[in-house]
């Protein structure tokens, strides 16, 4: 269908709400939420952050027509009328704030939520442009694709917020991490448009020392706030999850040749993102499993995850990319 094309649903739909659904299965785990309450907190999760991922993914072709042009990129909404443009970004937008209805009683989520719209507005709209500040559109880019979802969902599974402030904030240390990771390889991954199109990123520049150096930073303190998150949810089942992932790891590098990085891709197409993996995939996974087999009746939406989000799944058994 052409509307997933021209909103580039292939590019968040599961590398960027699987992850996130991953953060609202801890909470259904933890406080032993029921099924149908579950159910409907995740049905309004799902309806509200598509309009705000397609909301973003238009908007940001829309103000990059120019810049692409220059670099020879391709761009969705470069072929498109300006109604047409226009038509999706205010439909999502509405859709956007339409959604609030169904969380309005809940301050915390409702802030959290206008911080990604306003923030990505600001990413990408002149006199703004945060995206071409460097090390400041970088940390804008991780605070509106991971830390504040992250923070609404938390916002807005919790129980109690009060007795969830140390989840929160470790919520907001390991995604922020997560979303500084995902930015700076795209950035990487991009470098040569950027510098086509005349924009200096933060990337531009840096040394094989200078990579080494933030990679090992901003994983050291990714992975040790989520065994951190792991503990505060006292996930039981995370120990097997690690040892089948690890088996799977080992798979890809030794028999399929995959290079396994964290921040830079390589100039071999065969590589793999393992922590981006671990959460789209294996923990979202492990998560409703063990929730299941607390509430046989949460097999429903296990098998529902596995329809929404298929291809990571079948890569899993594949293990090939």
């Amino acid at each position: 269908m052409k509307i997933f094309k021209y909103t580039r649903a292939v590019e968040w739909w599961e590398y960027k709400i699987a992850p996130l659904l991953g953060i609202s299965y801890f909470f259904i785990y933890k406080y032993d939420i029921g099924f149908i309450d579950g159910l409907i907190n995740i049905s309004i999760i799902l309806l509200s952050l598509i309009p705000g991922a397609i909301y973003v993914s238009v908007l940001n072709d829309i103000t990059d027509i120019e810049i692409d042009s220059l670099a020879n990129k391709k761009n969705r909404m470069a072929n498109l009328s300006i109604t047409y443009r226009y038509t999706f970004l205010l439909v999502s937008l509405l859709c956007g704030f339409l959604s609030i209805l169904l969380f309005y009683q809940n301050v915390y989520a409702i802030v959290f939520y206008f911080l990604s719209y306003f923030r990505f507005t600001l990413y990408s709209l002149k006199p703004f442009r945060f995206k071409e500040k460097k090390i400041l559109g970088t940390f804008a880019d991780a605070l509106g694709s991971q830390v504040f979802p992250s923070l609404f969902i938390a916002c807005l599974m919790a129980p109690n917020l009060e007795h969830s402030i140390v989840e929160l904030f470790v919520i907001a240390i390991w995604s922020l991490c997560f979303g500084l990771r995902g930015i700076l390889w795209h950035q990487f991954s991009d470098l040569k448009n950027d510098i086509q199109s005349g924009i200096t990123n933060t990337v531009a520049g840096w040394t094989k020392k200078n990579i080494s150096r933030i990679e090992l930073i901003i994983s050291f303190i990714e992975i040790l706030s989520f065994l951190i998150l792991i503990y505060l949810t006292g996930f039981r089942g995370f120990i097997l999850t690690f040892l089948i992932f690890i088996v799977y790891l080992f798979l890809l590098k030794y028999k399929f040749g995959a290079i396994l990085i964290l921040i830079k891709s390589p100039p071999n197409k065969n590589y793999s993102l393992p922590l981006n993996e671990f959460y789209q995939i294996f923990l979202p996974i492990t998560l409703l499993s063990a929730i299941s087999i607390e509430q046989a009746l949460y097999f429903i939406l296990f098998t529902i995850h596995i329809i929404l989000f298929p291809t990571g799944i079948l890569n899993v058994f594949k293990c090939y990319r």
